[in-house]
């Protein structure tokens, strides 16, 4: 249950202790996720980086080109130490 108080009530220790920080063991998770969406964004820049390198960005598009340009993305750094992934895949051709 809440009380209100006079607009010009002092505050009391309670109300303090509200407005502190808190403390650093409940800051970890946070900093966690912030670390850990910095990484994942920097990953995936180093991959298209790799395939603006490879020159898979252009005209002409096919389902192995754009699998190829989605698993360079992912691969991320891996690019630079020899993989080279590569996509190949059929689509169906509609019947006559």
């Amino acid at each position: 249950m809440v009380r209100a108080q006079a607009p010009d009530a002092p505050l009391t220790a309670d109300h303090k202790l509200a407005i502190q920080t808190p403390p650093r063991a409940t800051w970890a998770p946070e900093v966690a996720m912030r670390i850990g969406t910095v990484l994942v964004i920097v990953w995936l820049a180093i991959g298209a980086i790799a395939g603006a390198q490879r020159h898979y960005y252009g005209s002409g598009t096919s389902c192995a080109k754009t699998g190829t340009i989605a698993v360079t993305i992912l691969a991320g750094p891996l690019n630079y130490v020899g993989v080279n992934p590569k996509v190949s895949c059929k689509t169906p051709h509609p019947s006559k």
